[in-house]
């Protein structure tokens, strides 16, 4: 393995491969003692390769004594590359100090990757008094990629002042940069770009990504006003991936308007990703439309991981009403994990009506059984104790972490109602005490006294 002090002494080397190669393991190194001598390689080493990897390597390290000679390269260095790569480290050294060589770059570097990764390192400094450079530089600057950036820092620096100037630059230029633009307004949250955003939606010719970050943007604002046009965007089948931002930001702003459309989409959508985002979003507006829609999604769906998320998801709403169909498909379905994940939603809902298909479920494969106890664990009914005794002594629980799972919940069945064990059977009775003297038991029943 190569010490750091031999890749130091690498940097001294006559061959400029091998220099490249020790400035660039240095920085992988990440340690401080190799600071001094990438500094020195960044401000003598006569090959532009050389400084470009001391600059990135300075800027892994992070350490504060190579503020100045990167400011020195960002301001003099011949080579682009290695200007570039000055002004991507003072993204990552995070030192505010370097504020005004990177406005200075942004407004007069000659190269538009220098501008671009300036208006970019800017954003990561976080620091308002960039603001106004980077408002300029969406205003004039020609180069879209520097636009790009732009947009982004003044996404990330969330400061208002950026609203009108992001707002009139859309739909002037190319898509990436109304991502970009896109994006940002979301990250303001300012209902004045509302409408722009719905302007980027119903633009015919834009491609994927561009609605996507419009639908995203739109849902961080919160907007009703929006609804409508998502649901257009939402249907419209040349949006392609960007339909499921769409149904995303319908679900977020959770308009009942939107569920019908997602219900819809949700029983006949062929698309089985489309599918499952669609269930997400009718989970986060909920309501009785929504438990039915998932309700059937996961007795009718023909894909496997369609039917376990709804049965996922209908557990996350918590209400009991799906509670049949979760029964029904814990019995039928015939894949092991659409069963195992109808248990635990049953477990999450804790409907005692469940208790008795939970019993059974015990009797399937280990993925099942062990989703039916820890299932049952949770339900605080007084017949659990009957149903868990019979599990733990019929030997059929598969592992000794269900095991302790039943076990751990007869513990607190027994203590919460202990008339149930009064109607026991007694030889339950005695099989239930000699399984419970334990530790264990003691410390549970002091917790639960206090």
């Amino acid at each position: 393995m190569t010490t750091i002090d031999e890749l130091i002494r690498k940097l001294q080397s006559a061959n400029p491969r091998i220099r490249q190669h020790a400035a660039y393991a240095l920085g992988d190194i990440r340690n401080p003692r190799a600071v001094d001598a990438l500094i020195h390689a960044l401000t003598n080493d006569t090959d532009a390769d050389v400084r470009l990897r001391a600059a990135n390597s300075l800027g892994r390290i992070g350490d504060r004594r190579a503020l100045q000679p990167l400011i020195q390269a960002l301001t003099n260095d011949s080579s682009a590359n290695v200007r570039r790569a000055a002004a991507e480290a003072f993204g990552k050294l995070g030192d505010r100090r370097a504020l005004q060589p990177l406005i200075q770059a942004l407004q007069n570097d000659r190269n538009s990757h220098v501008r671009s990764a300036a208006a970019e390192a800017l954003g990561a400094l976080r620091d308002p008094r960039a603001v106004n450079a980077l408002i300029k530089t969406v205003e004039d600057e020609t180069d879209n990629q520097v636009v790009e950036a732009a947009a982004k820092s003044l996404g990330e620096l969330n400061d208002k002042r950026a609203v009108d100037a992001l707002m009139a630059a859309l739909h002037k230029r190319t898509w990436f940069v109304d991502k970009a633009i896109a994006s940002a307004l979301g990250k303001l949250g300012d209902p004045r770009a509302v409408d722009a955003l719905i302007q980027v939606l119903e633009k015919t010719n834009n491609p994927p990504a561009a609605y996507a970050a419009a639908a995203q943007a739109l849902a961080q604002i919160g907007d009703p006003k929006a609804v409508k046009p998502l649901i257009k965007a939402f249907q419209n089948p040349q949006l392609s991936n960007a339909r499921a931002d769409a149904a995303t930001a319908l679900g977020k702003l959770g308009d009942p308007e939107a569920v019908p459309h997602l219900i819809h989409a949700l029983k006949n959508e062929p698309n089985q990703t489309l599918r499952s985002v669609v269930a997400h979003a009718l989970t986060d507006i909920g309501g009785a439309d929504a438990v039915d829609a998932l309700s059937h999604a996961l007795t009718n769906d023909s894909e496997r991981k369609v039917r376990q998320l709804a049965a996922e998801l209908l557990g996350k709403l918590g209400d009991r009403r799906a509670t049949p169909w979760l029964i029904r498909s814990l019995g039928i379905d015939g894949d092991a994990y659409v069963r195992s994940a109808a248990a635990q939603a049953l477990g999450a809902l804790r409907d005692p009506n469940a208790i008795d298909a939970l019993v059974r479920a015990i009797g399937d494969n280990s993925l099942v059984a062990s989703a039916a106890i820890n299932a049952l664990a949770q339900i605080p009914d007084p017949r659990v104790i009957s149903a868990l005794l019979d599990a733990v002594a019929s030997q059929i629980i598969y592992t000794d972490e269900d095991e302790s799972v039943a076990l751990n919940a007869l513990r607190k069945h027994t203590l919460i109602h202990p008339d149930a064990i009064l109607k026991l059977p007694p030889e339950d009775r005695n099989r239930l005490g000699r399984l419970l003297q334990d530790k264990h038991y003691e410390e549970l029943q002091n917790e639960l006294c206090k």
